[in-house]
């Protein structure tokens, strides 16, 4: 059973009481591609398919995916820009915003939900940001179901509360967070650029001790 109540949103901001709706109230909520029989790879499908092993730790879309050729309608399982993609089977329930530049053809596969937002009240990456942040997921430990895999079912999806605030106060956070993220990008780059230098530099010293 839901519970909802518990984790309604009401965020304070300049002194301003924001908002909260339900999610399936600001956007549309779609089940991922299955497929009627057993899901079968085909080089020479069309379609590509988006499994939970292709979003990285750091909330990104990679490749390879699994080419198929669809035996359902694939335009209801398509992805598009600004669609936010949330991973309902598992613990993590990770959850993305895709950007402008996707792959043609990309499907997602059951364990997803396609989120699409229906209002202008509310931008695509401020949700998916939300989305990840800990009243989110607690929410999500609360209302997963599932002896053995957890899952969120749309239901419960659905009646997660989302905060509706200003949005040039969306966009300030959407900003934050990809400053963040680039920031992370570049000390991991960072870390990399060390690690090799330092495994060089022994090599050398090894080389030179002989």
């Amino acid at each position: 059973m839901t519970n909802n109540t518990n984790y309604a949103i009401r965020i304070c901001t300049d002194l301003e009481v924001v908002v909260s709706l339900l999610l399936g109230k600001v956007s549309e909520i779609r089940s991922g591609y299955q497929p009627r029989s057993s899901l079968r790879e085909d080089v020479s499908g069309a379609y590509r398919l988006v499994f939970g092993k292709n979003i990285t730790s750091d909330g990104k879309l990679e490749g390879p995916f699994t080419q198929i050729i669809p035996d359902r309608k694939p335009e209801l399982y398509e992805v598009h820009p600004n669609d936010i993609l949330f991973l309902a089977r598992g613990t993590e329930h990770k959850t993305i915003c895709v950007g402008p530049e996707i792959v043609p053809n990309l499907l997602v596969s059951s364990n997803f939900y396609i989120i699409r937002i229906k209002t202008p009240t509310v931008l695509p990456c401020f949700l998916a940001w939300y989305m990840n942040q800990k009243p989110a997921r607690e929410y999500y430990q609360v209302n997963s179901a599932g002896a053995t895999i957890a899952y969120i079912s749309k239901p419960a999806l659905a009646a997660l509360s989302v905060p509706v605030i200003p949005i040039e106060k969306q966009q300030i956070i959407t900003n934050m967070s990809r400053l963040r993220d680039r920031q992370r990008e570049m000390e991991q780059q960072l870390t990399r650029l060390r690690d090799h230098l330092v495994v060089k530099q022994c090599l050398k010293a090894l080389e030179q001790g002989r």
